[in-house]
């Protein structure tokens, strides 16, 4: 038997604006090649929603949670579908920055699909970089 472990979910927060197709259709890829499940969790945060239905003018119409799920969900489908990757979507509500309904299992692995990715990798870079000379 195999010493090797197998991750079962790639596990992908996003936000209510999403996340451009091409690191999408990336991620459902990865899923696909390592036999994992495409798992999409729309992380909503209960006092940033409110926050902003409280100072939002009522003039101006904003889309619906139930419009940006449902407009989410199709595109991971079809991203999915497109990747013949297994997936999921569902939604994490929190209070705050944390997601308890989006915990990750010993057998996932956190997907990241960031826009600005070169920008991002530099300031991960930075980070490291600086934590090394801290000492940590």
């Amino acid at each position: 038997m195999s010493g090797q472990h197998k991750t079962a979910r790639l596990v992908l927060r996003l936000e209510p604006f999403g996340a451009p197709d091409p690191a999408l259709r990336a991620i459902a890829r990865l899923a696909h090649a390592m036999e994992a499940e495409f798992a999409a969790r729309l992380v909503e945060d209960r006092r940033l929603a409110a926050a902003l239905a409280f100072n939002a003018p009522s003039v101006v119409p904003q889309p619906s949670a139930h419009h940006i799920e449902r407009n989410l969900r199709r595109r991971i489908e079809r991203i999915a579908f497109e990747s013949n990757a297994a997936w999921s979507f569902a939604i994490a509500e929190c209070a705050g920055v944390f997601a308890a309904e989006c915990e990750l299992h010993a057998d996932d692995m956190l997907a990241i699909a960031l826009p600005e990715i070169e920008q991002m990798m530099a300031m991960l870079r930075e980070e490291i970089s600086n934590a090394l000379d801290l000492g940590y």
